[in-house]
């Protein structure tokens, strides 16, 4: 099967309905979690026989945050957790190295993100319908097709329904259409409707982690778009930023963390509740910074929920400190890198697009938790980048003469 069709096929699969998965024994088997399995070997040894020394960096602090979260699990649990642990690290390298080994240039960036666009925009008219009249249409055909019984219950905002898609909660149906809204740019021209299709596809959701993403991608969209004349403008952004955090923290008796919490989520339980999730995180990363709890429970007071909606805080609190700081290096060292090359128009519109998106994804992070597809869709979107690494790199070093 061509690079192409994989791409297509594996981001189909991140969007069918996990009733739809098949159940190996004790394993639950969805469609995208096969694509990795099957093809795990193949994607390491294409990306390892061509890539550059650019990458290898990169490729090795993914590598070492699956290991270190694969040994945390072994160390709190033993063999016992092995088959977690396996899916874990699946869920991990597969995806990352799916991405790695088919996306390989702009022609394949672009044909992937125009793939997940039209996925975004098929699942629209039914989350639409969904939000309209609280009847969780794809969810209830799956469920139907399994033998599994129609979802009960209409969570509502606003007065409206919250919107399922084809996933396991409203905010993994909004992540996954958010991340869409700063890649949207690599697509050229009608980059406006594309974002107000992500936006409307977000709104559905009535999820306060996602519409913070988007809020910030859209941000920064407005910022490039009016400061293009504007020298070091990405420094400047980042100062104001800091400027304005500064300013929170001085006019208020709370901290910034706090004031953004409050007043980005739809109801003051919520907000309260991250709080907690905050405090509580982080003091059990303080009593086990190396290798976490594991899948244990951590400590809380009684009235709070076991959800743990930080995908950064609840990487540190399960696996332990070294494996965010192995995550957080992989992602700082494709920034760093990215920052410097010398891009065409269209390689640095693709440059720009990602950054925006994972931008976003970075505050979203900090609200929700990611896991099964939604997980497997952050790897791909972390590995879909490093092609434009190793491509400057083998253009500079032949115009240098470097074999």
């Amino acid at each position: 099967m061509g690079s192409n069709r994989l791409i297509l096929l594996f981001v189909i699969c991140l969007a069918l309905p996990s009733e739809l998965a098949p159940d190996i024994g004790s394993i639950k088997l969805p469609p995208y979690r096969l694509i990795c399995l099957l093809m795990f070997i193949s994607c390491i040894m294409r990306v390892f026989s061509t890539r550059t020394k650019e990458t290898r960096g990169i490729d090795t602090f993914v590598i070492l945050y699956t290991a270190w979260s694969v040994l945390a699990l072994l160390v709190n649990h033993g063999l016992a957790v092995w088959q977690f642990a396996g899916m874990t690290a699946l869920e991990t390298l597969g995806p990352y190295f799916l991405a790695r080994a088919l996306i390989t240039d702009s022609d394949r960036f672009i044909f992937w993100v125009r793939c997940y666009y039209k996925v975004i925009l098929i699942v629209l008219p039914f989350a639409l319908y969904e939000t309209v009249t609280g009847h969780h249409l794809l969810k209830d055909i799956a469920r139907a097709l399994t033998g599994y019984p129609p979802l009960v219950g209409r969570p509502e905002r606003l007065g409206l329904a919250r919107a399922f898609g084809p996933f396991e909660h409203p905010i993994h149906y909004g992540v996954f259409c958010v991340l869409m809204i700063g890649m949207s740019s690599a697509l050229g021209r009608g980059g406006f409707m594309r974002v107000l299709t992500v936006l409307g596809a977000v709104f559905c959701s009535l999820s306060s982690g996602p519409l913070l993403g988007a809020s910030v991608q859209v941000a920064l969209k407005i910022w490039d778009y009016f400061t293009t004349s504007i020298r070091n403008r990405w420094r400047l952004f980042a100062s104001l930023v800091a400027v304005a955090y500064v300013a929170v923290d001085f006019m208020s008796n709370r901290t910034p963390f706090h004031v953004l919490v409050t007043y980005m989520t739809f109801r003051l339980t919520s907000s309260y509740n991250r709080i907690l999730i905050w405090e509580w995180g982080t003091r059990s990363v303080e009593n086990y910074p190396v290798f976490g709890i594991g899948q244990g429970e951590w400590e809380r007071p009684h009235f709070m929920s076991s959800s743990m909606d930080n995908f950064w805080l609840l990487t540190a609190v399960r696996y332990g400190l070294p494996a965010l700081i192995f995550l957080l290096a992989a992602l700082f060292l494709i920034g760093r890198k990215l920052e410097r090359l010398e891009l065409t128009q269209d390689s640095a519109a693709i440059r720009k697009g990602w950054a925006i998106s994972f931008a976003g994804l970075a505050m979203l992070g900090a609200t929700v938790h990611f896991w099964g597809g939604l997980y497997c869709l952050v790897m791909f979107v972390l590995g879909s980048v490093v092609w434009l690494i190793d491509q400057e790199h083998r253009r500079s070093t032949s115009h240098k003469g470097i074999p």
